[in-house]
């Protein structure tokens, strides 16, 4: 049974493992600036796990030396980064031990690294120091009394979207949009009314299946924390490579299809349902239309990702992707409107 205290643990958690991804993002392109963020949201966090009371040094003194926080009663102070180097931390220890103010006013130094990786093993013998990251923090915090992780929990509820939903750097949204125009140009998807009836007449054309391919090649060999800076966003994408690759596997990978050559080569050939070839050949035709259906689903999730996050707020004029074909009986068109995912999928 799920409890109060584990929800909020889970709730922690998580908004660690976004900030994260975000801070190492944004400090990829050059951006620091985060960092900043990364300072005024733990230091609340950090004063209720280390039982501190912690200042901004840069408000007491502008360009404070060496460390972000500080506790003047209990002469604890903090460092926060995204990545600390032994370099770094001898620089932050020579300055500690060069600086007045700083000897008198502090004997610990706490290296705050906002990262998951491991957490380096640098000492100095005359300043107590302690390098913690974020895992270390979650785990301090795991052990904490309800009330305490409860008051982390609602601090987290309240601030942490303020600081995620802050704009991003304009390179990422050229990214995104660079990613978004590229799987559109692929896929062809200005011409997905013709592929859509193809598909209902259980064929698919060569030069479909290759822009299908570079589509799918192109969402997965972008870099992961790229597609974690708009979570949703990302994971649209990837949910539709896999959609993708499961319609064309369906084609090219079945014993119920045949290659036909093209009597143009410039036009590629095409595969097509044979209904002689297997005795399982209505298993693949409603296999197919759970994919067909499937592929249009994921193409609205990810057109609705790409307008909600002013990617492309017009992305295709707000269509939706349906499934187009004609009645068996008439040559009247069929439009059909997915609404879910028709076969779960194992990624």
């Amino acid at each position: 049974m799920t409890t109060k205290r584990d929800n909020a643990l889970r709730n922690i958690e998580e908004a660690f493992t976004r900030f994260c991804t975000k801070v190492n993002l944004q400090n990829k392109i050059g951006r620091f600036d985060i960092n900043k963020s990364a300072e005024r949201f733990f230091m609340p966090i950090l004063n209720i796990t280390e039982e501190l009371d912690l200042q901004d040094m840069n408000i007491i003194q502008i360009n404070y030396p060496a460390i972000d926080l500080g506790d003047s009663k209990k002469k604890v102070s903090v460092q926060i980064t995204s990545n600390l180097t032994k370099k770094k931390f001898d620089e932050t220890i020579d300055i500690f031990k060069k600086n007045e103010q700083l000897n008198k006013g502090f004997n610990k130094i706490i290296f705050f690294i906002i990262s998951n990786e491991k957490e380096p093993s640098f000492r100095d013998k005359d300043i107590k120091t302690e390098i913690i990251n974020l895992s270390n923090l979650y785990k301090k915090i795991s052990h904490l009394d309800d009330s305490k992780i409860f008051n982390i929990d609602n601090y987290v509820r309240e601030n942490f979207n303020s600081i995620m939903e802050k704009p991003f750097d304009e390179s990422i949204y050229k990214i995104y949009k660079h990613l978004v125009d590229q799987i559109t140009e692929k896929m062809k998807l200005e011409s997905w009314q013709i592929i859509s009836e193809n598909l209902t007449a259980t064929s698919i054309n060569e030069p479909i299946v290759d822009g299908f391919y570079e589509a799918i090649k192109l969402i997965f060999i972008t870099d992961p924390t790229i597609l974690k800076t708009i979570p949703s966003l990302g994971e649209s994408m990837i949910e539709l490579a896999h959609r993708t690759k499961e319609l064309i596997h369906h084609f090219t990978k079945s014993n119920c299809c045949n290659y036909h050559t093209p009597s143009n080569p410039a036009y590629g050939g095409y595969w097509k349902w044979e209904k002689r070839l297997s005795r399982y050949n209505a298993k693949w035709r409603e296999e197919l239309n759970g994919k067909h259906n499937d592929l249009a689903h994921a193409l609205n999730l990810f057109a609705i990702e790409v307008r909600k996050h002013k990617i492309d707020p017009e992305y295709f004029m707000g269509r939706q992707f349906v499934i187009h074909g004609n009645c068996n009986s008439s040559l009247e068109e069929v439009i059909i409107i997915p609404e879910n995912f028709a076969i779960p999928i194992v990624k």
